[in-house]
């Protein structure tokens, strides 16, 4: 697309293609491409349209691209209805406290910031932890929001995590079920008993993608319920802990001899029905570097 929009003569180079479509001035189709969208693939018989006068397209629009580049929130796709992106560790997916919505920027404050131009807020759909890296989804209106909360809330797409343990389960597949309950005092799951009112049952579900001796295991975990911290938890209650972890851990165990700079946690892959056209998509992300750093380490 960059490449076909600056042989126009209103474009006549590729940095300025690109500029137009993030800052959300062109259309195919009568569809608005997203920052993500340079290499387009276009095909004979599209409408390109450029709208260079289109009120709030400038200024905000750059901006807010220049943010989620700066705080390294990548775009993995987008559309008129949806935006998934890859979040790096240590960014909140959305802020919890009000505090946290005055002092640090957040997924839904930086994708929010680059949506401002095209009149649209950031819904963010579900979330993961502070420093688990990968997909979330954000939904760009209302109905879109509505729409995939209520596929959420009954458990149907599709969320798959790779996961890295400090030794880790007999079997290469199995199944998790345990008894949890939030504690709001101290913000972490605890296990819980069946007949405890506030438990909840969480389940998931796993395959082992590579063992590395006996020192680690490289998992693949599919979430059947969606609990706060939640595989984390599972994998301290099953005997092998998330390397990296510092919360979910037995306190009388010895130290740990793996390091990671935070959990191995990514949520590599989502697949789900999508609120427009109501058909399944699936989208993934690569490991970012930290990890990965971490697997050379181990002999990967």
């Amino acid at each position: 697309m960059d490449k076909f929009l600056s042989t126009l003569p209103s474009v006549r180079s590729r940095r300025r293609a690109r500029e137009a479509i993030d800052s959300g001035k062109v259309l195919v189709g009568g569809r608005r491409l997203g920052v993500a969208e340079h290499s387009l693939t276009v095909q004979a018989g599209d409408l390109v349209c450029i709208e260079w006068n289109r009120p709030g397209t400038a200024r905000t629009a750059r901006k807010g691209a220049v943010n989620l580049d700066r705080h390294g929130l990548r775009i993995v796709h987008e559309d008129s209805d949806i935006v998934l992106v890859d979040k790096p560790p240590g960014l909140l997916t959305d802020s919890a406290t009000y505090k946290q919505a005055r002092e640090e920027k957040t997924v839904a404050t930086l994708v929010g910031s680059w949506l401002e131009a095209s009149g649209q807020r950031a819904h963010v759909v579900h979330r993961i932890d502070r420093d688990t890296s990968g997909l979330v989804a954000v939904a760009r209106h209302a109905e879109a929001f509505e729409a995939l909360r209520s596929e959420f809330a009954k458990h149907r797409p599709v969320r798959e995590y790779w996961v890295l343990v400090a030794g880790g389960p007999r079997e290469d597949a199995g199944d998790w079920a345990h008894y949890m309950r939030w504690d709001k005092r101290f913000l972490r799951q605890r296990v819980a008993s069946a007949d405890d009112e506030q438990a909840v049952l969480a389940r998931a579900s796993y395959r082992v993608l590579r063992r590395f001796g006996e020192h680690a295991t490289a998992l693949e975990v599919r979430l059947d319920t969606g609990r706060r911290n939640q595989i984390r938890l599972q994998c301290q209650l099953e005997g092998y802990p998330l390397v990296g972890e510092r919360q979910y851990v037995d306190r009388d165990a010895s130290p740990p001899t793996l390091k990671a700079p935070r959990q191995a946690l990514h949520a590599m892959r989502l697949r789900f029905k999508h609120p427009g056209h109501g058909r399944m998509v699936a989208y993934t992300c690569a490991l970012p570097a930290d990890l990965e750093a971490v697997v050379r380490k181990l002999g990967g």
